[in-house]
This record gives C-alpha cells, structure tokens and sequence, in this order.
C-alpha cells in the first residue's frame, strides 16, 4: 500500500486511494492536503517493510542485513525529525503540498526503527551474561553499523538544535532590524512634530505664509510614518496601545496647529499661544514617545542577548557535534584496531597451528605409509604359507576346522586389502599432481569395463552421458572413478535391477560429474562421517570393504581444487558428485 503511495506522489499512477473505503469531504487548509496519507509516512511504512522483510532473511546473505540496517536508519531519522519539529514548534523538513507527518505517527517510526536494530542484536544478547561476552559475540562489522547509527543520529539531533538556534538567530536579527527601524521612525516622527509646532510659531509671530508652506505635506507624512509605525509593531499590544494614544495627542496638535494658523490670518492667534494648549499636548506626546523608545530599547537590548545567546549556542552546539562526531570515530577507529590485532593474532595462532597440523599429519602419513609398506610382506608371506597349507592339509580336516581356515584365509585377504588401500591413500597425499587434459569418456569406459568382469554374470545396466575432457592427473583421477563407480556396483547388489548413470553438468569454470545408483543409499544425518578415514555407514557383512575408498577420494579432488560430496535417500540410491576445473 504504501508503495502505491509513493508511486502516486511521484506522478508515475493517478489514483485516490484514500477515499478508496472512506469517503469524506478532502479539501485544503493552508494548500496542504486533508484526509491523505504524507508522502513521508508511505516513505516511512515502506521502508519499515523492507527493513521487517529484510531481517527475516537476513541468514541467507550479510546484505539483507545491512539493507534492513539502513531502512531502521532512515526511518529513525524520519521519526526524529518531525518529533523534533513538532517539539520546536517549527517545520524542518515538509515543504509545499508534502503534508506533514502526525506526532504519532513519528514517534510510531521511532521506535520501530530502535526496535529493528536492537532485534539484530538480540540473537548475542540473549546468549550473553556480560557485555565483554558481548563486545567478543557481537560482530565487527555490526559495531561498525552500531557506530554509523549512532554518530548519525547525533549529527540528525544535533543538526535540529543548531538549525533551531539558527532560526532563533536570524529571527532575533529580523527583530533588531524592525525595532531600528520602529526607533527611527519615532526620531522622524518627533522631528516633523516639532517643526509643525515652529513653524505655525513663526507664522503667527510674523504672518510669512513661508513659514506654513509646506504644512499640509509634514501633516500627512506624520500620519503615514505613523500607520508605518503600526505595521512594525505587529501584533505588540503594548505597542499598538501607545502608538493608539499617539495618535490622538498628534491629532489633536495637528488640529490645534490648524486653529492657530486660522487665528494667525485673523490676527488673534497670540492669545491661543498663550493659552499653552500646544505645549501641554507636546509634552504629552513626548511622554508617550519615550515609553515607547524606553519599551523598544528593553527590548532590543533583550534581542541583543538573545542574538548572542543563540550565536554561542551555534558554536557549542557545533563544537558538540565535532566532539561526539570525533569521539564516535576514535571508539570505532579504537574498536576496530583491536578487532584487527585479534584477528591477526588469531591468525598468527592458526598459521602456527597450521603448520603444527601439517607436519603431525607428515608424520602420521610417513607413519601410515611405513607401516603399510613394512606389513605388506608379511601378509603376503602369510597368504602364501596358508595356500601351501591349503593344498596339503585341507583334506585332513574336518569341517569345522576347515571353516576355522578359511576364516583365517579370508581375514588375512582382507587386511591386505586394508594395506593396499592405506598405501593408496598415503600415496595420493604425498603424490605430485601431473595435469594433463583427460578424456574421462575412455577413463570410465576402462573403469566399467574392469568391473564388468569381476560382476560373474550379475547384469548392471550402464548409463553413461557424454563427459567433457578435465584438466587433471590422468592416474589419480582414474582411482577416484575406480573407487566411485565400484562403490555404486557394490552398493546395488542387492537391487533387482541395477543402474548406474554417469553424467556431468557443466557451470562456470568448473565441470561436475556425477555416479548415481538405485542402490540400497544411506542416511543423510550421519553425511559427515561419509568421507572419513575408517569410516563406515554399512555393516561389512552386507557390503564389504575397508573405509578408506571415499576418504582417498576426497583427498584426490581437493588436490586438485575440487569438492566432493553426495546426496541420498535410504532405499532409493545415492548419487556421487565432483567437481574439476574447466581444460
């Protein structure tokens, strides 16, 4: 919905969702919208949403996460901006038709937007009893957003403060501007007054009409000065009260002016003179002129030291910012090195472990391959004493004891069968990799047609895909195929109709092949143990072997740059991937 919003406030669809379910009576106050949702909040609800949608997800990708971090920023923002503006009394960011959005409603956004961030924290919060525990738990890169957010929320805060006090500012300058000029006119004003009064003085003395000349003018300029004077005192009742009694003092002088000037021309103006009505109504209004300037000078001496007040608030408040901005920065930049001294350690840790490991795991192959290769002989000597015994004593035994024997005969094979596997594997370690570029399609066809032969007429129905040509060691590549597809034949022995696919699939730099079966599978909870040495998911009467086939495979692959790895379902066969790199 508030996508639709957005796409309506920017011209692109023409619809009026608002009085979609509702109908009322819109219109405008002030030629801002009544009824209809601000474009701010649309901006704020979607911006909600992808934050909620993008933190639900935000385990498959570290994107989602930072997404849903900077749709909680904008929309704290957004929430703190007109929290503020309504607070101030001012508008700071609404302009034109945008209406604003309700007190609310921003305080709504406020705290979605904090409860967002603190919901990504939860998951090291709730495991945690300390908050060195925490500051170990939580991510850098989350301390890094951690810090963004806050550093941007005090700039936000701070920047409405020192855009509040700029107002305040500017504002008390426009006041200071208008009270000049309000004292300026009250100086001209007093001015026209006083040369009014002399020169109807100087007319009624000496009867020169130059001495009136110019009276009608200076009596209209007053009263136009005057009206001036109204419109800077504003809404100042104080003010308007005085500039009220003004008026009727300068009335009635202009009228007393006009009846000494009539008088003049008929020769008895100096009794009016003496009469001392004049002066008594200047003296008035100079009483009325000065509470006034007295009035005006409090006040601009108090819009003075609001002015300072506000311009060293500015400067504080600047210097605020920068402190916070630069304390911000430093824990990061403090955060951030210890973070990284951490890791390098931990690293350094690991590479000595590393190459600890590398050397126990020499050792141990050194080990594996000399003992393998020292008990070859024996066995071999053993196998071919139990034959010779065979052939001279099998028929001057009895059942049971000729069953004893061939258990011994049978036992004996197969720790060969061990050894020879265990050299296999030592041997693949320690082998160098001879690359060359491989036609897998004859390698597997050798490898079936090996094992066809050992199958005593079982029939297995080969399905075998065009394979691509590899890059790798002809020999080595060769046992993994050895090892997989027999494992795949082994493994379906038991099916009445035995298939094996080979296949490949191909992506970008890499090639895929693949063993399938219809064999008897196994459970995918025990897939880490698959690839181990000695390790076993069958018991050995159903399907024999030693348990090193698939570790010598992986080793293989991954010297090769590759990865091994399988999926199945118990009863429904297996499939064997992996992956080599493109010839």
């Amino acid at each position: 919905m508030s996508f639709i919003y957005l796409l309506v406030y920017s011209g692109l669809i023409s619809l009026n969702i608002d009085f979609l379910f509702f109908k009322f009576e819109g219109g405008k106050i002030a030629g801002v919208p009544v009824g209809e949702m601000s474009f701010y909040t649309a901006l704020a609800f979607f911006l909600s949403a992808v934050s909620t949608l993008f933190i639900t997800i935000r385990s498959k990708h570290r994107l989602f996460e930072n997404v849903s971090m900077v749709s909680s920023i904008v929309v704290i923002s957004l929430g703190l901006f007109f929290l503020s503006g309504y607070f101030l009394g001012r508008s700071i960011i609404y302009v034109g038709s945008f209406i604003p959005m309700a007190i609310n409603t921003a305080t709504c956004f406020l705290l979605t937007g904090i409860s967002t961030l603190l919901l990504m924290l939860s998951d090291e919060v709730t495991r945690l009893k300390s908050l060195k525990e925490l500051n170990r738990a939580v991510p850098l890169y989350k301390k890094i957003w951690g810090g963004f957010a806050l550093a941007f929320s005090a700039i936000i805060i701070i920047s409405i403060v020192s855009f509040n006090n700029s107002l305040r500012y500017i504002g008390a300058t426009e006041k200071i501007e208008l009270k000049h000029k309000t004292l300026t006119e009250i100086e001209v004003i007093v001015s026209d007054i006083k040369d009014i009064a002399l020169g109807t003085s100087g007319f009624v003395i000496t009867g020169n009409d130059f001495f009136i000349a110019q009276y009608p003018t200076s009596a209209e300029n007053v009263r136009s000065r005057l009206n001036s004077l109204r419109l800077l005192a504003g809404e100042d009742i104080f003010i308007r009260n005085y500039l009220d009694t003004l008026q009727i003092l300068l009335e009635q002088r202009l009228k007393l002016d006009e009846q000494l000037i009539t008088s003049g021309k008929e020769n008895d103006g100096q009794a009016l003179i003496i009469s001392g009505n004049g002066e008594a109504i200047m003296d008035s209004i100079r009483s009325v002129i000065k509470k006034v300037e007295n009035y005006e000078q409090a006040e601009l001496k108090n819009l003075y030291q609001e002015k300072e007040f506000n311009f060293k608030s500015n400067i504080i408040t600047f210097s605020t910012l920068i402190l916070v901005v630069l304390t911000i920065i430093s824990i990061l930049y403090f955060l951030i090195k210890k973070e990284l001294f951490v890791r390098q350690k931990a690293e350094e840790e690991t590479r000595q472990l590393n190459v600890k490991l590398e050397a126990v795991n020499k050792e141990l192959e050194s080990f594996t391959y000399t003992v393998s290769h020292d008990l070859r002989a024996p066995v071999r000597h053993i196998n071919g004493f139990l034959d010779i015994l065979h052939k001279n004593i099998s028929e001057k035994l009895d059942k049971e004891n000729l069953r004893y024997f061939n258990l011994i005969k049978e036992s004996t094979k197969d720790m060969g069968n061990l050894i020879d596997d265990l050299l296999t594997f030592s041997r693949t370690a320690k082998a160098e990799l001879n690359k060359t570029k491989l036609n897998l399609n004859e390698a597997v066809h050798q490898v079936i047609q090996n094992i066809q032969h050992g199958l005593e007429g079982k029939n297995v129905e080969w399905i075998t895909d065009e394979l691509p040509e590899v890059y790798g060691d002809y020999t080595l590549i060769k046992v993994v195929l050895v090892n997989l597809i027999s494992n795949a034949v082994k493994f379906t022995s038991k099916t009445a109709n035995p298939v094996v696919t080979i296949g490949s699939q191909k992506y970008d730099k890499i090639h895929v092949i693949f063993i399938k079966d219809n064999g008897v599978g196994f459970n995918m909870n025990y897939y880490s143990k698959l690839f181990g040495v000695f390790q076993r998911l069958h018991d050995t009467g159903d399907f024999p072997g030693t348990g090193i086939g698939l570790a010598t495979v992986k080793k293989i692959i991954e010297k090769h740059n590759g990865k091994v790895w399988a999926k199945s379902k118990e009863g429904e066969g297996a499939t064997f991937f992996f992956s080599l790199p493109l010839y």
